[in-house]
């Protein structure tokens, strides 16, 4: 126990706190996504007359107060998951800097794992990528683990280019596709829980891998 303890602050270990983020964010990601869902669906109607109309005002102010707590949902939504995305950018950083300090060759260097997800087009495939260098080192069984990020990783981005997609249609100019795109993105909603609970616990697995480096 205590070597445990020694190691998790070990001032070289700079990448456990971003784990431990990984694991809160996602957590919160995960209720917060259900809610907003919830919040959501009430509001679509009201929502979709608004938009439709181009009007300035609900017809009435139980509309208004469902589209506000909706609003507050989505809100507290987008926060833990930029909360999450901050993690895992932080978290990538830090371990390719550390594994690469003990020596382990990465295709990818440490800039990369902030970089790489400010490209357009290759950022859907590029941080996983400088991720997964780091996902199995240390680890009894590299190969499982590198499978747990691309599934991780599948999940997050389909999750995440649905609900984009329902949101642009929801607030585009075509107003056919208001509703639908409110429903598309109310529906997708609660699926976030699903890679954040797979980042949760997968990330924590890395931690202890690269941990266990530390002597």
């Amino acid at each position: 126990m205590a070597l445990t303890k020694s190691r998790a602050r070990d001032p070289r270990n700079r990448f456990s706190v971003w784990a431990e983020s990984i694991g809160a964010s996602a957590l919160w990601g995960a209720l917060t996504s259900l809610l907003a869902a919830l919040a959501l669906f009430p509001a679509i109607p009201a929502f979709s007359a608004l938009l439709a109309d181009r009007s300035s005002s609900f017809a009435s102010p139980d509309e208004a107060y469902r589209a506000l707590f909706a609003v507050l949902g989505l809100m507290a939504f987008a926060l833990t998951n930029l909360w999450f995305l901050i993690a895992l950018i932080n978290f990538g950083f830090r371990a390719v800097r550390f594994v690469r300090e003990r020596g382990v060759t990465t295709r990818w260097g440490a800039g990369w794992a902030i970089g790489s997800w400010f490209i357009p087009v290759a950022a859907l495939i590029l941080p996983y990528l400088v991720l997964r260098d780091v996902a199995g080192v240390g680890a009894a069984n590299a190969d499982e683990r590198k499978r747990s990020l691309l599934r991780f990783w599948l999940v997050w981005q389909v999750v995440n280019n649905v609900a984009s997609f329902g949101l642009q249609a929801a607030t585009g100019k075509d107003t056919s596709l208001i509703y639908q795109g409110f429903v598309i993105t109310a529906c997708v909603m609660p699926f976030f829980a699903v890679p954040m609970m797979m980042a949760r616990k997968l990330f924590r697995e890395i931690d202890g891998d690269l941990k266990a480096l530390i002597v």
